[in-house]
């Protein structure tokens, strides 16, 4: 977002892309990914990004219990509130409409 397009130019890539893209709207940071590591992801490799429309028919979150908190009980002298809530992980229903960009340094 904050890379300048050319040396002889002040627009940087973020707004030159949003401006050029036919179907890009917005970009968004998903801030707890810069701290995600596995073991085929290394600390040195450069951040990735996922293209995807942002329409629940091509992806959507899976959330089969949502949260929810039961009436709080007493024990030992304390109060105990238990909660309970299952999330699916992500659904990709049309999987070729949504692309991994590599390289986002």
């Amino acid at each position: 977002m904050t890379t300048q397009r050319s040396s002889g130019t002040e627009t940087t890539i973020g707004p030159w892309f949003l401006k050029n893209a036919r179907m890009a709207k917005s970009i968004n940071r998903w801030i707890a990914l810069d701290d995600a590591v596995s073991p085929d992801v290394a600390v040195s490799d450069p951040p990735m990004g996922i293209f995807y429309p942002a329409d629940p028919s091509v992806v959507h979150a899976e959330i089969p219990i949502p949260y929810e908190e039961l009436p709080p009980e007493v024990r030992n002298f304390g109060w105990k509130i238990n909660c309970r809530a299952r999330v699916g992980g992500t659904v990709y229903r049309r999987p070729n409409a949504c692309a991994y960009i590599e390289n986002l340094d």
